[in-house]
């Protein structure tokens, strides 16, 4: 059996995603959600909170993982360049097209922010076990400057992410086209 037949499913194609692209698009959107819904509920709740007892050990590795996630989403995406679904015509296509282009920037700059923090602070790093950054004696003020974008960064992921699914359900409940179903499968 040909390569390109045994790959064919896992690629994009001009009509659809492939399953690697649903796959990073949906363990990402749930992994986001509970990243971000989740630290607004411990912080709604306070430090003290079951929520926030759990959050708290898990939002510095997830927060790596899903950086990790997004440098291999936009590879593949560079990858399958050429084989992806266009966007439509017009003004709704530019609007996709900068509303995408934001999602995948926030997705960079959330966790980037937070990583620079970890990088000049005192606390220093430490994902599944491994050390990243060693903890610093002095921290790096130009390093955390930018970390206090993190919070509010976050929250404009949310309404993007919020905003791309009911653009998401109108295109299928409205415009009754076929754009959910490239990526639904």
């Amino acid at each position: 059996m040909p390569a390109t037949t045994r790959l064919s499913g896992w690629m994009d194609y001009p009509t659809r995603y492939g399953l690697v692209s649903r796959l990073f698009h949906w363990a990402m959107a749930a992994l986001l959600l509970f990243q971000i819904l989740g630290m607004l509920a411990s912080n709604a709740l306070g430090r003290e909170s079951a929520v926030a007892q759990f959050m708290g050990p898990i939002h510095q590795p997830l927060g790596v993982s899903l950086f990790a996630l997004v440098l291999l989403r936009l590879l593949w995406a560079a990858l399958n360049a050429r084989r992806r679904p266009a966007q439509e015509a017009g003004a709704m296509g530019v609007l996709a097209t900068v509303g995408h282009g934001l999602l995948y920037l926030l997705m960079l700059a959330v966790p980037a922010v937070a990583l620079l923090r970890a990088w000049g602070g005192t606390r220093g790093l430490e994902v599944f076990g491994l050390q990243v950054f060693a903890p610093r004696e002095v921290s790096v003020d130009w390093a955390m400057a930018p970390a206090a974008a993190h919070g509010p960064l976050s929250l404009l992921l949310l309404l993007l992410i919020l905003g791309h699914a009911g653009a998401a359900v109108w295109h299928r409940r409205v415009k009754q086209d076929d754009v959910m179903a490239r990526m639904v499968g």
